[in-house]
């Protein structure tokens, strides 16, 4: 079966630790992937991501470097042969920060364009804060 990745970048107006935390705490990742995400981070952990639609997605944390970049596998809750393979890579820049977002799936899943909008509104929200 032929595997597709998709690549998106974005810059954002928040430090790197701020957008670390948004990619791999539970909490930060509930602002924008998921209205509820149970998540234990250390390689081998694992966790469930809930979308706003209600969809169910189990992970499994394949690669962390804190502060820098995490690997994950995912799949709709249930059907583990839909799985796909996602990689956040924060980077600093002289403005703020950078997220890169790497998805390789059997098929295209989701929309990271939407998802990197939610994110980029996170990192807003916070700004007002």
């Amino acid at each position: 079966m032929e595997r597709t990745t998709v690549r998106r970048t974005a810059e954002l107006d928040c430090d790197a630790a701020t957008l670390w935390h948004l990619v791999s705490a539970a909490e930060g990742l509930g602002t924008w992937l998921g209205e509820d995400v149970h998540l234990d981070l250390r390689v081998g952990g694992s966790g469930r991501l809930v979308d706003d639609d209600g969809a169910a997605r189990d992970v499994r944390v394949t690669e962390l470097i804190a502060g820098q970049h995490l690997a994950f596998t995912w799949w709709p809750a249930g059907d583990d042969g839909a799985s796909s393979d996602v990689v956040f890579t924060v980077e600093e820049t002289d403005t703020g920060s950078r997220l890169v977002v790497t998805e390789t799936a059997a098929n295209a899943l989701g929309s990271w364009e939407t998802r990197v909008v939610s994110l980029w509104l996170s990192v807003c929200s916070l700004a007002r804060v």
